[in-house]
C-alpha cells in the first residue's frame, strides 16, 4: 500500500513538470523542451503498463516487448534532448556523432520491436537484437556522462549529474529479480526508483533551463548596457563632429562676413573675393550637416543609400568634367552598413578618396567598389591617373584621416600605384563592424 502511494505521489509530480514543460515550450518555442518532454511522456507509459500489466494501448495487450519500446523512445528522445539543449551544429561533432547514430539506431531497435509486437510475432532474432543494443547502449551512456563532465561547463555539468543519478537509481532497480505479472506486494520498488530517477533529473534538468534563461537575461542586459554606451560614444562623436568642423566653418563665414561689409564700398573686390569664400564655405557647411543627417537617419528608406549619397554629391563635378566615373557596388553588402559609426566612416572615406583622385590624378577613369572579400567589406577607389608618390601620413589630413577613420571600424588600408599607370586606395572593414 505504500508503495503504490509513493508511486502515485511521484506520477502527479512528474505529470505537473510535464505541464510546466508544455508551457515552457510554447512561451520559448524551443524544440529541445518537445523531447525532454517526449522522454518524460515514454518513461511516464512505461510505468504505468508495469504498475498496471493489465492494460491495453490501441487494442494491443500490454506485453514485455511492447512495454520496453517505450524504454528504447525514451533513451532515444534523451539524446536529442542533450545534442539540440546543449550543442550548435559546429561544436562536439564527434560527441554529436556518436549520439545521433545511437540514438537512429535506438528508434531503429524500437521501431522493430514495436512492429514485432503488432504483428504478434514470435520471431526471437528481434528480441535479442533489441538486447544487445540496450546492454550496448550502457557504454553510450557512460561516454555521455563522462564526455559532460570533462567539458567543464555549467550546464552540461548539470545534466551530467542529473543523468548519472537517473541511471544509477534505475539500475539498482533492476538488480533484483521480481515478476510483475500483478500490482500487489511482489512488484518490489521498482516504478518507484524509476519515478524517482527521472524526477531527479527533471529537477536537475529545471534548475540548468531557469539558469540557462537567467544567464540570457544576464547576456541580453549587458547587450543592452554595451549597445548604451556606443550610443553614448557616438552621440559624443558627432557633438565632436559639430564643435571642431561646423564651429570652424562658422568662425571663418563670421571672419569673413566681417571683411566683407568693411570692404562693400572702400574695396568692392576684395569684398566679393570674401563673398565667394562665404558662399564656398556656406556649401561645406551644408554638406557636413547633410552628411551627419544621413549617417544617424534610421529611416528604412535611407539604409542602403551609401552609394546614392556618393553619386548624388559628385554629379555635378563629374557631370562638368570629363572624368568618368563607373561603379560596382554588392546591394546585398551594402544593405547591411546599417551601422551609424561605419556609414558615417565609410561615406567620408569615400568622398576623401575620389576629391584627391579629382584634385591631384589627372585621371579621366574613376571607379568605386563596395564588395565582399571573405570576412571583409572592401571599399576601393581606383584611378588611371599619374598615380601617387611617397605616401606621408603625417602630411595634410587626407590621408592621415583616411587611416584614421579605417583603424575606427577596425579595418586596415592600403595605398599603391597600379600597373601601367594609376593609383588605388583600398579600405577593408570587418564585417562585424558594418552592422548596427
Amino acid at each position: 500500500m505504500e508503495n503504490i502511494i509513493v508511486v502515485y505521489m511521484l506520477l502527479g509530480g512528474m505529470v505537473m513538470q510535464m505541464l510546466f514543460l508544455i508551457i515552457y515550450f510554447f512561451i520559448f518555442k524551443k524544440i529541445e523542451l518537445l523531447y525532454f518532454l517526449f522522454f518524460s511522456i515514454c518513461l511516464i507509459i512505461f510505468n504505468i503498463v508495469l504498475i498496471f500489466p493489465g492494460l491495453g494501448i490501441a487494442g494491443l495487450k500490454v506485453t514485455e516487448g511492447l512495454r520496453n519500446v517505450f524504454v528504447f523512445g525514451a533513451i532515444g528522445f534523451y539524446y536529442l534532448f542533450i545534442m539540440k539543449y546543449l550543442d550548435p551544429e559546429n561544436k562536439h561533432v564527434v560527441f554529436n556523432r556518436v549520439l545521433k547514430i545511437s540514438q537512429g539506431v535506438i528508434f531503429f531497435s524500437g521501431s522493430i520491436l514495436l512492429i514485432r509486437e503488432m504483428l504478434g510475432s514470435r520471431n526471437q532474432l528481434v528480441v535479442y537484437f533489441c538486447y544487445i543494443v540496450y546492454f550496448c547502449n550502457y557504454v553510450v551512456q557512460a561516454y555521455l556522462i563522462f564526455n559532460l563532465f570533462l567539458r567543464k561547463e555549467r550546464e552540461a555539468t548539470t545534466i551530467a549529474i542529473g543523468s548519472l543519478i537517473m541511471l544509477l537509481i534505475i539500475k539498482l532497480a533492476l538488480v533484483p529479480n521480481y515478476q510483475y505479472n500483478q500490482f500487489d506486494e511482489n512488484l518490489g520498488r521498482m516504478p518507484i526508483y524509476i519515478l524517482c530517477g527521472v524526477t531527479i533529473n527533471m529537477l536537475f534538468f529545471t534548475f540548468t533551463m531557469m539558469s540557462k534563461f537567467r544567464q540570457a537575461d544576464k547576456d541580453i542586459a549587458n547587450f543592452e548596457l554595451t549597445k548604451t554606451k556606443e550610443l553614448l560614444q557616438q552621440r559624443q562623436d558627432i557633438g565632436n563632429d559639430l564643435h571642431d568642423d561646423l564651429g570652424a566653418t562658422l568662425s571663418s563665414l563670421h571672419i569673413y562676413s566681417s571683411i566683407a561689409s568693411k570692404f562693400v564700398e572702400e574695396n568692392p573686390a576684395k569684398a566679393r573675393a570674401n563673398l565667394s569664400l562665404i558662399s564656398a564655405g556656406v556649401f561645406t557647411l551644408m554638406e557636413k550637416i547633410n552628411d551627419v543627417i544621413w549617417s544617424v537617419s534610421n529611416k528604412q528608406s535611407n539604409v542602403s543609400l551609401l552609394s546614392t549619397r556618393i553619386k548624388d554629391f559628385f554629379v555635378e563635378i563629374f557631370d562638368s568634367t570629363e572624368i568618368k566615373c563607373h561603379y560596382d557596388i554588392d546591394g546585398e553588402l551594402e544593405s547591411n552598413i546599417t551601422g551609424l559609426k561605419s556609414r558615417k566612416f565609410l561615406l567620408l572615406i569615400a568622398k576623401e578618396a575620389i576629391n584627391n583622385a579629382i584634385k591631384h590624378s589627372k585621371a579621366d577613369n574613376i571607379k568605386l567598389t563596395i564588395l565582399k572579400q571573405g570576412m571583409y567589406l572592401r571599399l576601393s577607389v581606383e584611378d588611371n591617373g599619374i598615380g601617387i608618390g611617397e605616401l606621408d601620413f603625417n602630411k595634410g589630413n587626407g590621408l592621415s584621416n583616411l587611416k584614421y577613420r579605417t583603424e575606427q571600424l577596425g579595418g586596415y588600408l592600403s595605398i599603391e600605384n597600379l600597373k601601367p599607370r594609376g593609383t588605388s586606395v583600398e579600405c577593408h572593414v570587418p564585417l562585424t563592424s558594418i552592422s548596427a
